[in-house]
């Protein structure tokens, strides 16, 4: 993503990554999770991100796509998930969708 002109932080604990978010939620644009992740799960994750920001895209990727009730994805307003494995082009270009739909 980086290659394309994205600035990109890369993150590997739930709890931290919302820390970080927390302390600077105007910094970030877009969050792109892992459904299951150590600490919080990537819905735990999108609630307290909304919390503090109702507006940001939040894509959430799963090998379990089948486990998400639709009613939560409605209510923290996920704009994506993506079932895994899933090519590089196809990432970017919902990437560059969500990001021409709601960032700009």
């Amino acid at each position: 993503l980086t290659k394309i002109g994205h600035n990109v932080t890369v993150m590997n604990d739930s709890i931290n990554t919302f820390s970080l978010f927390r302390n600077e939620p105007d910094k970030y644009n877009i969050i792109i999770t892992d459904l299951t992740m150590p600490g919080l799960t990537g819905i735990e994750l999108a609630e307290k991100i909304r919390e503090i920001n109702n507006d940001i895209p939040i894509i959430i990727f799963t090998g379990y796509g089948d486990i998400i009730q639709k009613d939560v994805l409605i209510k923290l307003k996920i704009h994506r998930v993506m079932i895994k494995p899933v090519k590089l082009q196809i990432i970017i270009n919902i990437l560059e969708e969500v990001i021409e739909k709601y960032i700009k």
